[in-house]
C-alpha cells in the first residue's frame, strides 16, 4: 500500500505544474510556463496509472521543476512500474534522487538508502530531517553510526528526527535529550526538566525579590518617586543577571548529559553492531523503561511475525507497566494465533487493566474462540 511521501516541502516548487496527454503532458509538466505546468499537473493527478508514460518522460527531461513533479505523482501510483520509475530516478540529481529515495524509502524499499544517507549531511535541516526518519521507517542498520553522529547536530529538530529513528530501528535509549536549553522537552522528560528549571527560577526570583524590593540601601523602605523607579531598575537588572548565569548552568548541564548519552549510544553500537534489527527489536522487550518496552510491541504487531511470540508472551507474563503490558496484550492479539488465548486470559485478571486493553483484549478473544466473554454494553 503506498502512502503520501515525506518531504513534501520540498516539492512546493514543483507544485507549480502541468495539463493533457501522448508526451504533450511531459512536455508541458516540463515548460517554462507556470499556468502551463499546473494544469499539466492537474490533469496526470487525475489520471492515476495512465500517467505512468508520461510522468517517465518527465523524469528524462532537463526541467528541475517537471522532474521533482514527475517523481511526487509517482510517489501516488501502485505497481511495479511506478516503483522502479521511482528507483531509475536514483540516479538523477541529488535535488531529484533524494524525494525520489523517500518516497521508496515509504513504501519499505530500501533502493534509496544511500542517498537518504548521504542527506544525513545535507546543507538544509529539512533534508537532514527527513533523511532521518525515512532511514527510520526502514529500520536501516547500517545508518545507525550515522544517525548516532547526528545526535550532535545544531539543529534541535534534526536531533529530535535522529533520536527517533534510533529509537525505532535498535530500541534503545540511553537518557538523550535532543532539545535546547529551556524549550519544551520530548515525552517523560517534558514535565519534569520543564518544572524543575521554572521551580528553581522562580525559587531565585522570589528570594532576589523578598530581599531587596522593598528596602534602600540606607535601610528605609522606599515607596514612591525616582528612587524607587531607580531602585527597581536595578532590582530587574539583577534578576536578568540571575536568570542569565541559570540559563549558562542550565545549558552547561544539558551539554554533559547529551555528551554522556552520546557515548553510550556510540558504546552501544561497538557491543551490538553484529547483531541484527531483529535481535534489536526482540531486546527491546526486555528494556527498563515501558516507553521503549512499548514501542518495541508495537513494531512486533506490525510485522506480525510469529517467531517473536514467545518472547512477547514472555515479557506480559513478567510485565509491571500497565502502559506496556496493554502494548504487549494488544501485539499478542494481533497475531490472531490460538497459541496467544491462555496468555491473554491471564492478562484479564489483571487489576489495573484498562477498560480499552480489556475490551480490545476481549474482542480478538471472542474471535478466536467463539466465546462471549465482556457482557454487551
Amino acid at each position: 500500500m503506498r502512502r503520501a511521501p515525506l518531504l513534501n516541502w520540498i516539492w512546493l516548487p514543483c507544485l507549480l505544474a502541468s495539463p493533457a496527454l501522448g508526451g504533450e503532458l511531459a512536455d508541458r509538466l516540463s515548460g517554462a510556463d507556470p499556468a502551463q505546468r499546473e494544469a499539466a499537473l492537474q490533469e496526470l493527478s487525475g489520471m492515476g496509472a495512465e500517467a505512468l508514460s508520461e510522468l517517465q518522460e518527465a523524469l528524462a527531461k532537463p526541467s528541475s521543476s517537471g522532474k521533482l513533479a514527475a517523481v511526487r505523482l509517482l510517489a501516488r501510483l501502485d505497481g511495479e512500474e511506478a516503483t522502479e520509475a521511482l528507483a531509475g530516478a536514483l540516479a538523477l540529481e541529488p535535488g531529484i534522487a533524494f524525494p525520489a529515495a523517500c518516497a521508496l524509502a515509504e513504501q519499505g524499499d530500501a533502493r534509496g538508502e544511500a542517498v537518504l544517507r548521504e542527506g544525513l549531511g545535507a546543507s538544509q535541516p529539512l533534508q537532514r530531517i527527513q533523511a532521518a526518519r525515512a532511514l527510520g521507517g526502514l529500520r536501516s542498520a547500517p545508518a545507525v553510526p550515522e544517525l548516532i553522529e547526528v545526535l550532535q547536530d545544531e539543529t534541535a529538530a534534526v536531533r529530535a528526527a535522529a533520536i527517533e529513528a534510533l529509537r525505532d530501528t535498535t530500541f534503545q535509549e540511553f537518557d538523550y535529550t535532543w532539545t535546547n536549553p529551556l524549550y519544551a522537552l520530548p515525552a517523560e522528560e517534558a514535565g519534569r526538566q520543564e518544572l524543575e528549571a521554572i521551580s528553581r527560577w522562580r525559587s531565585e526570583q522570589f528570594d532576589l525579590l523578598k530581599e531587596d524590593r522593598y528596602v534602600g540601601e540606607d535601610g528605609k523602605e522606599i515607596k514612591v518617586g525616582k528612587q524607587k523607579e531607580s531602585y527597581e531598575a536595578r532590582i530587574k537588572k539583577r534578576a536578568a543577571e540571575k536568570w542569565h548565569a541559570f540559563r549558562q548552568r542550565y545549558e552547561a548541564e544539558q551539554h554533559t548529559a547529551r555528551a554522556a548519552s552520546l557515548a553510550q549510544w556510540r558504546a552501544w553500537w561497538e557491543e551490538h553492531r553484529a547483531e541484527s534489527p531483529a535481535e534489536w527489536l526482540q531486546s527491546g522487550l526486555g528494556h527498563a523503561k515501558p516507553g521503549i518496552r512499548s514501542r518495541a510491541s508495537a513494531k512486533i504487531a506490525q510485522t506480525e511475525l510469529k517467531e517473536f511470540l514467545p518472547a512477547l508472551v514472555e515479557a506480559l507474563r513478567k510485565e509491571t507497566s500497565v502502559e506496556a503490558s496493554a502494548a504487549e496484550a494488544r501485539a499478542l492479539a494481533s497475531f490472531r494465533d490460538k497459541a496467544v488465548v491462555d496468555p491473554l486470559i491471564a492478562f484479564l485478571d489483571r487489576p489495573d487493566l484498562s477498560a480499552e486493553a480489556l475490551t480490545a483484549v476481549d474482542r480478538v478473544l471472542v474471535d478466536l474462540t467463539g466465546i462471549e466473554g465482556l457482557p454487551p454494553s
